[in-house]
């Protein structure tokens, strides 16, 4: 069996628990819409093809551990206009999760991952919002690859528009039974391609600001909705949002599970929030299809799925955990979340308690 984590990490983690019980939330939402456990996080290229998701339809019927969807949605994709909203993929997706019994959850993408993915509406394309947005590339990389988008969200405008956004969306799903979560994004900025300069310390700290006034936004567009971020990088900026978001209600989760990677677990990195948030705030890491093949410090071999459902439950103490959906791995995954574990309970095992910054949880219905 593999040992994960170090006695030194083990204590250190220990510590931070041990603080962690110490802190006493401030309720700020209630009646909250509460259904943790697994679910499948769709290739957003596929949440409109009939073919794909009637595959997806009929492995969770088999698979009662899973217990929706999560699908990505670009900032365009909904706000195809200014004040023109298209909602016609985001209704069909959420009738389908109420007519078969399970729910639906909704990732807001304001950050892209291809070049040809734009992460703001063309409107925002104007100099009251500095082009709305940047490409950026990945560490590593020259700096002529374009590995997507990101929104310049320093820039107040910027904020406006997407809270605006966030008021429609409130408004049309916040009461829908089967609508039970919506979350931001990664917060890696992605350093600026195409010859544009580094993003500066000001712009930094703007836009974690307004990303935090963003969650506030959320929270009352969506008062009985869990809401979350997806936390990665930079490291320098992760404690202060952590409070932010911990002072709002909102959960904390990441874009990957990768087993005691240097750069994501303590003492700085997005895993020490964890176990810090656990029992205050939604916890929801993501399984990615590269996380299956990342081999963790000191091991030979990648990662099994039942290794990554054991850290993500036991070491980050997820409530929610979302399965990337491929053709390459969807069999290993659906067979470790039919196995009797996962069965017993809705959750699929994992941490069922109501966050004590809601006044109280709701299962929502149908």
């Amino acid at each position: 069996m593999r040992t994960f984590i170090t006695t030194a990490l083990a204590a250190f983690i220990s510590t931070l628990l041990l603080l962690a019980g110490t802190a006493t939330a401030t309720p700020v939402k209630g009646d909250v819409k509460w259904a943790p456990g697994h679910y499948y996080a769709l290739q957003a290229s596929t949440k409109d093809d009939a073919s794909y998701l009637t595959g997806v339809y009929a492995e969770m019927a088999t698979t009662p551990a899973l217990r929706g969807v999560l699908i990505r949605y670009r900032w365009p994709e909904i706000e195809t206009a200014k004040n023109t909203y298209d909602y016609t993929s985001l209704d069909a997706r959420v009738a389908d999760m109420a007519a078969n019994g399970t729910k639906f959850i909704l990732l807001l993408q304001h950050k892209t991952f291809k070049d040809t993915y734009p992460a703001a509406p063309a409107y925002l394309d104007d100099t009251e919002y500095e082009g709305g947005s940047y490409p950026y590339h990945s560490f590593g990389d020259a700096p002529s690859v374009v590995k997507g988008h990101n929104i310049k969200l320093w820039n107040s405008n910027v904020k406006y528009r997407l809270n605006k956004l966030i008021t429609e969306l409130g408004a049309r799903y916040d009461s829908n039974p089967a609508f039970v979560g919506i979350g931001l994004e990664e917060t890696a900025l992605g350093t600026p391609a195409n010859g544009l300069p580094d993003l500066t310390q000001t712009q930094v700290d703007g836009y974690f600001s307004n990303l935090s006034l963003v969650h506030g936004k959320i929270m009352s567009e969506f008062p009985n909705t869990m809401a979350f971020q997806l936390a990665n990088f930079p490291k320098d900026q992760l404690s202060d949002l952590a409070t932010r978001l911990e002072n709002r209600g909102a959960g904390w989760g990441g874009p990957d599970v990768r087993i005691n990677d240097p750069k994501l677990v303590p003492p700085d990195g997005a895993y020490t929030y964890y176990p810090l948030l656990s029992g205050i705030v939604p916890l929801t890491p993501s399984i990615m299809p590269n996380n299956h093949n990342y081999i963790p410090p000191g091991e030979t071999t990648a990662s099994t799925p039942q290794e990554l459902l054991d850290y993500a439950r036991d070491t980050l103490k997820a409530n929610f955990v979302f399965w990337t959906r491929t053709w390459a791995l969807h069999d290993d995954i659906l067979s470790l979340l039919q196995d009797a574990p996962q069965t017993s309970d809705p959750a699929g095992g994992l941490d069922t308690t109501c966050p004590s910054t809601y006044t109280s949880c709701v299962a929502p219905t149908p």
